[in-house]
């Protein structure tokens, strides 16, 4: 595996790496400054999720560049499945997270004061 990864052009290194901390930026990113904006009640942190998740994007577009359209395809038809399937599981843990989150911080404010 390390001689595949030496055997890499440099660019496409990077561009793999971009690729792959695209998703965790975006939607991870997002995710937490939502809830943050929900905690603190501070609309700034509405904006700062939402720049992360423009930034994922730019990301995602910078590794396609970089790695070309060769290598940008094999890896698509490589990891399909797995790019498919982790994307599934992590949209239904973060749905399911928020969930929690909003169900938590709607009984908080429904609790009647003494």
């Amino acid at each position: 595996m390390i001689e595949f990864i030496n055997s890499l052009p440099a660019s496409v290194i990077i561009g793999l790496f971009l690729i792959i901390i695209n998703f965790p930026l975006g939607w991870a990113g997002l995710a937490f400054f939502i809830h943050l904006a929900k905690v603190r009640r501070k609309k700034s942190y509405y904006f700062i999720g939402l720049g992360l998740y423009l930034l994922s994007w730019v990301a995602l577009f910078a590794g396609a560049f970089l790695c070309g359209e060769y290598y940008d395809r094999e890896m698509f038809v490589k990891y399909r499945k797995y790019i498919i399937e982790g994307t599934v599981i992590i949209i239904i843990a973060s749905a399911f997270i928020s969930r929690n989150f909003i169900r938590k911080s709607f009984k908080n404010q429904c609790k009647m004061p003494d």
